[in-house]
C-alpha cells in the first residue's frame, strides 16, 4: 500500500512538471480556497472470534482545510493545502448479556495532493488524490448498556496508527459543493496485544476482555462539502502577478 501510495504522489508531481513546461497563453492560475465537510465514515474492525457490528459515524465538526490549486489551463490542474478533520469507528458487540458500544475517533492533520480535469469555467471538475494525515487527538468511549463506563483520550496516542496515507476521489459541482469518497490504506486502530478491557458490572476477565480487538481496523468515509474561494494570482509568460478578491459566494476565483 505504501508503495502504491508513493507511486501516486510520483505521477501526480509528473502531471505537474508536465503542465508547468506547457503553460497556456494567459499564464498559469493560481488560487485559495476554504473547504468544510461533513463526514459519514464506517469500517471492518476485526475482533477476532468475538462478533462486532461496524455502523455509520456522522461527523459534522470540526472538519475543514484550506488549499491552493494551480490551474495550468481550463481543464488540467492541481491542488495540495492542509487539512483538519474528525474520523473515526463506531463499534457494536454483545457480552455478558449486555450490549457494548465502542466509540473511536481521531483528530487528523492532512497534506493533499490532487489531480483534477474538468470545465473550471464552469466550476465543475472531477479530481483524484492521496493525503499524508497525521492522527494527533485519540479519544475512545466505551457505553454498556445505556451508560458511558470509560473515556480514554491521548495525544499522539499509540492506540491508533499516527501516520496513516490515503487515496481519495471527489467531484466538485457549479456552486461549490462537492462529494469525496476516501479509503484509509493502514489500519485506523493499531493492534493491542492485551486486548480491550471492557468495564461490564460483575464481570472479572476474562469475560470483559476482548483479547483480539482491532486486529485489522479499516477505514472509510463519504462525505459532503463545500468550497469556498478566496484569491487567486496569476502567473503570466512575462512573469507579472496579479491579485483579485473574489466576492462571489461557492465560485471559483473569475478568470
Amino acid at each position: 500500500m505504501r508503495n502504491l501510495m508513493v507511486l501516486f504522489f510520483a505521477l501526480i508531481y509528473s502531471a505537474v512538471a508536465l503542465g508547468q513546461s506547457t503553460p497556456t497563453a494567459s499564464g498559469t492560475k493560481v488560487y485559495t480556497a476554504s473547504t468544510g465537510e461533513t463526514i459519514f465514515s464506517w469500517g471492518n474492525v476485526d475482533a477476532g472470534d468475538q462478533e462486532v457490528q461496524n455502523v455509520v459515524r456522522f461527523s459534522p465538526v470540526f472538519n475543514f482545510g484550506q488549499q491552493v490549486h494551480f490551474d495550468f489551463s481550463n481543464n488540467f490542474g492541481i491542488y495540495t493545502g492542509l487539512n483538519l478533520r474528525n474520523v473515526g469507528l463506531i463499534t457494536h458487540t454483545n457480552m455478558s448479556g449486555y450490549e457494548v458500544k465502542i466509540k473511536e475517533r481521531s483528530y487528523g492533520l492532512g497534506l493533499p495532493l490532487a489531480l483534477k480535469l474538468g470545465n473550471f469555467d464552469k466550476n465543475f471538475n472531477l479530481a483524484v488524490g492521496g493525503e499524508l494525515e497525521v492522527m494527533f487527538a485519540w479519544k475512545r468511549k466505551i457505553f454498556v448498556g445505556d451508560d458511558v463506563k470509560t473515556k480514554d483520550y491521548d495525544w499522539f496516542s499509540d492506540e491508533v496508527n499516527i501516520f496513516n496515507p490515503s487515496l481519495f476521489a471527489e467531484i466538485k459541482f457549479y456552486k461549490g459543493q462537492y462529494i469525496r469518497f476516501k479509503y484509509y490504506l493502514d489500519d485506523f486502530l493499531q493492534y493491542q496485544q492485551g486486548g480491550l478491557i471492557v468495564p461490564i458490572p460483575g464481570v472479572t476477565s476474562p469475560e470483559n476482555v476482548l483479547p483480539d480487538y482491532a486486529k485489522a481496523s479499516q477505514l472509510m468515509y463519504i462525505s459532503i462539502g463545500a468550497v469556498v474561494s478566496d484569491k487567486k494570482m496569476e502567473f503570466t509568460p512575462d512573469n507579472s502577478k496579479a491579485f483579485k478578491a473574489n466576492d462571489g459566494y461557492f465560485r471559483t476565483a473569475s478568470r
